[in-house]
């Protein structure tokens, strides 16, 4: 977005704010949680396709190290995506929080509201009794029925704005917490498929570019040691926002039956390529289908 859009945006916010209830700071802090999610989960997106047309890519390759190494890789990019959704999930927790606060907010100006009207309507009385009306007896009980209107409206004034400054910092402190967990479930998340990622690279065996034949490549058993060893440790590891996804079993492993590479109908027969050709032009959003996360 640019910053030309952002700034309009913001302005919009701002407008309907003073045109509404006010509170432009806290309506905007809840926009930008939105505009934020929205962001990340365009990021998942955008990686899940970039590992999806890698991994096509390598199986139309001859090396059999690139298609296993590459088909895995992919692997380890689903659970990163899956550790990111569970972040999207804390971040729409997160802008409740301040959904939260401003209905609290709402409640202090609705009490605000009445009290103001309370007692405009104590001074109207007044004024009408130093007139001296015909029925002196009425006004003086109207008169008298607005003050203890008034002042119940006082202390419910003050009640709603101790009530609200306390849902602040509960909501806050709990908010922020939250967040903290979130951090660090995703840094230990992604620090296991970063170890994972290089495990898996180090498979590739060294060659030089000199060299005519395809090197051979002994490393699909280990490599599905890898994913599954990152899986389970994944796994273990409870999601700050969300449930924990199913253990799953390392895919099975057979011989490739011809010497030019694995064979991917038997070897890894739980993940399909793109049944599309790599398409010509860069990736569209329609493309993509991530139906597990749910709306704003």
């Amino acid at each position: 977005m640019s910053k030309a859009a952002k700034a309009l945006r913001r302005g919009s916010v701002r407008l309907r704010s003073s045109l509404g209830s006010g509170h432009a700071e806290l309506n905007l802090v809840i926009s930008e949680l939105s505009t934020l999610r929205q962001a990340v989960k365009d990021c998942i997106a955008i990686q899940n396709t970039a590992s999806r047309y890698c991994q096509k890519w390598a199986l139309d390759e001859i090396s059999p190290a690139l298609q296993d190494v590459m088909i895995q890789s992919h692997e380890l990019t689903l659970m990163w995506l899956e550790s990111q959704k569970e972040y999207v999930a804390q971040l729409k927790n997160h802008k409740k929080v301040f959904e939260h606060i401003l209905d609290m907010e709402k409640k202090v100006d609705q009490a605000s509201k009445h009290l103001s009207n309370c007692e405009d309507k104590e001074k109207k009385l007044q004024k009408e009794l130093l007139k001296g009306p015909k029925d002196i007896e009425m006004t003086k009980q109207k008169l008298e029925q607005s003050t203890s209107a008034k002042e119940l409206a006082k202390v419910e004034v003050a009640s709603q704005k101790r009530e609200s400054e306390a849902v602040k910092l509960i909501s806050i402190k709990a908010g922020l917490l939250d967040v903290s967990q979130s951090w660090n479930t995703l840094a230990s998340k992604i620090t296991t498929l970063g170890k994972a990622q290089k495990e898996l690279a180090l498979l590739i065996p060294d060659v030089h570019p000199r060299d005519d034949s395809v090197p051979s490549y002994t490393g699909a058993r280990e490599s599905s040691r890898i994913v599954y060893t990152a899986r389970s440790a994944i796994d273990s590891q409870v999601p700050s926002y969300g449930t924990p996804s199913a253990s799953v079993s390392p895919p099975p492993y057979s011989p490739p039956r011809s010497p030019g590479g694995i064979r991917k109908s038997d070897t890894f027969p739980q993940l399909q390529p793109p049944s599309r050709p790599p398409p010509s032009r860069p990736f569209i959003e329609e493309d993509y289908n991530y139906d597990s996360f749910d709306s704003d």
